[in-house]
């Protein structure tokens, strides 16, 4: 009898979480993103389709839960001979309430309310959108707002503030997690070398494609696992970062191990 009453609860629990996982909601927003880079006068410009997919999770254990993640590549910019990577993750800082977003946050050292910004999250231009199409900020509405410029939006093409902007990266030596340097969006001189400026950022709504082409501008990343232990210490274990990834260590410019989901998602 208790083999039966055990079994009915598994089934009815089961039952449960199907119909929970049914009343969970999407919403996607596909964009282009368009970076130019001026190098003294020359003007280099590379581009990449990326799609938010927002979803509203009903009936969590502390209420309803909104998740966003990217689909899509980073956009890799040769500059000098070296690359300027647009990652898919966003500046973020705490100042002393819910996590915030921007703006304010353009590199490494920045600051917002006294707070340094660090890496938080996958970027996203709703912010963008919404405030030139004039919508408000209510998070509960999050879905509507999508799926609103989704349609309001269409062939607007809308510019970024560069402290609006993805995490700006760069490479100290060979490519690789161990070698990524955070770029200023102000001052990409300092990395790149004099005459070397951000000149425009760019997004607009489209149904395209999402870009999938990483791994030829920065073939480590085909290698990179999706799994990440992140030792925040790493004098205390003695071990090396792991060729795959799958082992880090904090990156002083990010404030997060760096990771395969700031290349591809």
């Amino acid at each position: 009898m208790r083999c039966f009453e055990k079994g009915v609860r598994g089934l009815c629990a089961a039952a449960i979480l199907v119909s929970l996982a049914a009343c969970d909601q999407t919403a996607g927003l596909g964009y282009r993103m368009t970076v130019a880079v001026d190098d003294n006068g020359k003007t280099i410009t590379r581009s990449a389709v990326r799609r938010d997919v927002w979803t509203q999770q009903h009936g969590n254990i502390d209420g309803d839960l909104l998740t966003q993640h990217t689909e899509g590549d980073a956009i890799v910019i040769p500059v000098r001979g070296r690359q300027l990577v647009v990652s898919l993750a966003a500046w973020s800082y705490y100042p002393g309430g819910p996590y915030g977003r921007g703006p304010g946050c353009t590199g490494p050292g920045s600051t917002v309310e006294g707070v340094k910004c660090w890496v938080q999250g996958s970027w996203s231009p709703l912010d963008v959108f919404r405030a030139a199409l004039g919508y408000s900020a209510r998070s509960d509405a999050q879905l509507t707002l999508v799926r609103a410029i989704q349609d309001g939006a269409k062939d607007r093409q809308l510019e970024v503030a560069h402290d609006a902007l993805p995490v700006l990266l760069t490479f100290q030596d060979e490519p690789g997690l161990q070698s990524i340097r955070a770029v200023d969006a102000d001052h990409l001189e300092a990395a790149f070398g004099q005459g070397v400026s951000l000149r425009r950022v760019t997004v607009t709504t489209t149904s395209d494609p999402v870009t999938r082409n990483i791994d030829v501008a920065l073939p480590f990343v085909r290698t990179l696992t999706r799994d990440v232990f992140c030792a925040h210490i790493a004098s205390k274990s003695g071990e090396p970062p792991a060729a795959d990834g799958s082992r880090q260590i904090l990156n002083p410019d990010l404030g997060i191990c760096a990771s395969r989901v700031l290349f591809t998602g």
